[in-house]
């Protein structure tokens, strides 16, 4: 995910926007141990941690310290890292 990527930190958030290529895959780490992502699909098809997201589909993960997303097609994703707890 390392073609395109764009960085924004508001408060406690994190968000990347990622653009592969069909095949790619990447690892993303958890910054803070409290918390998870929210991932969303723009264009495209993944595999995160093994289930397969399509365009528009939306997969939040949380009790995990990184997430593994494979391109199975051309895409973009944005994750965003949010806390968990309040």
């Amino acid at each position: 995910m390392s073609d395109t990527e764009n960085k924004v930190k508001l408060e406690s958030w994190s968000c990347k926007l990622a653009k592969s290529t069909k095949g790619n895959s990447d690892e993303y780490k958890i910054k803070k141990e409290a918390n998870g992502v929210y991932a969303f699909i723009l264009e495209g098809e993944v595999e995160i941690n093994n289930k397969k997201l399509s365009k528009r589909d939306g997969m939040g993960i949380w009790n995990t310290d990184s997430i593994n997303v494979k391109a199975t097609e051309n895409t973009r994703v944005l994750l965003m890292e949010v806390p968990m707890t309040r």
